[in-house]
């Protein structure tokens, strides 16, 4: 669960320990107490037409409903998602990236902790920042793994993203096809070309 992706150089599993042990209901219900939540509504935006999403938001807002929180789904094609979502009434969206699109900070805008002009839901936080502009500084890999590293650890502690699961979209194709070139994003037939005969 690494906020730089699963199989990129700078996947990593700082400030993940927490998280491996699984759900604790009874934490979250005293954790949500402490925070102050009395019952409010928390909206969930939902994607009515794509079903991978919609599964993923009847989840959450299932496991929501059984420590105490007031979730409610609302249904909306895409364009009516998009454009609710630059609104400040809604509380929680799905959304997914390739390994690709979380490689980097610069690539990663669910990365970003700049608020007002940051990602939705405007996390802050000026150490996170501090450290995403320090990227294009580094210059070796090992400084940049931790940078990642740090990132994470401060990603996981401020949650403007939570990360839920992962997902594989296979692909199949005969041995007669060959110098396919692995591209990083939903391009399964880069450079394919048949055996010569």
């Amino acid at each position: 669960m690494s906020f730089f992706g699963n199989h990129t150089p700078y996947a990593n599993n700082e400030n993940t320990g927490w998280y491996k042990k699984g759900g604790n209901p009874e934490r979250a219900k005293q954790l949500l107490s402490e925070a102050g939540y009395s019952g409010e509504t928390l909206v969930i935006l939902q994607h009515a037409n794509w079903r991978e999403a919609n599964t993923m938001e009847q989840f959450l807002a299932d496991t929501l409903k059984k420590i105490g929180v007031n979730a409610e789904l609302v249904p909306s094609d895409q364009a009516a998602f998009v454009a609710r979502r630059k609104s400040r009434d809604w509380d929680i969206f799905m959304g997914s990236e390739t390994d690709y699109d979380r490689s980097t900070p610069i690539s990663n805008s669910t990365l970003s902790a700049n608020g007002e002009q940051g990602w939705w839901g405007w996390p802050k936080s000026d150490e996170c920042e501090a450290l995403r502009a320090k990227w294009a500084e580094v210059e070796t890999l090992e400084e940049r793994q931790a940078l990642a590293r740090e990132m994470q650890r401060i990603q996981w502690d401020i949650a403007g993203t939570v990360l839920l699961g992962s997902a594989v979209s296979p692909i199949a194709r005969s041995k007669t096809l060959v110098d396919l070139i692995e591209m990083p994003s939903l391009i399964p037939m880069w450079n394919m070309r048949k055996v010569p005969a």
